[in-house]
């Protein structure tokens, strides 16, 4: 179960970050707005403004490195992720989801999981998978 949630989380990520980023190289788009915090997508990237008062003006420079940044004023934080490096994440998640192997817990189930302990049917009684005789 935690599996499939995972490659389903992770694919809903990467999906929204690709298609945010397609949209930012157009337009901006304001992703969330809660309180005074935004978060905007502008040129490939995340902009994550923090609480701030929009009469006054944030009096630094931005500092940026590959792409990341951020500005740091008196009423005013902003933080700069390229939307590439949530999408690589996300990525990453999907393909460790996809490749991970669970191994099979002597007892239990190969399929569900399922505890088989006193079980002498020889089929799961969660998901009906026929379970192999072990041999001693």
């Amino acid at each position: 179960m935690r599996r499939l949630t995972l490659i389903i989380l992770s694919a809903g990520v990467l999906v929204a970050s690709i298609v945010l980023w397609i949209c930012s190289l157009n337009k901006i788009c304001v992703v969330a707005h809660y309180g005074d915090a935004d978060i905007r997508a502008l040129n490939g990237q995340l902009y994550l403004e923090g609480p701030r008062s929009y009469q006054q003006k944030p009096n630094g420079v931005i500092r940026s490195f590959a792409g990341f940044g951020y500005l740091n004023g008196p009423n005013f934080l902003l933080l700069i992720v390229p939307i590439w490096v949530v999408a690589l994440a996300a990525g990453v998640a999907y393909l460790f989801a996809l490749i991970w192997r669970r191994h099979p817990v002597q007892g239990h189930c190969t399929h569900c999981g399922y505890n088989l302990a006193g079980n002498t049917s020889g089929i799961c009684p969660e998901c009906g998978t026929r379970i192999p005789a072990v041999s001693q």
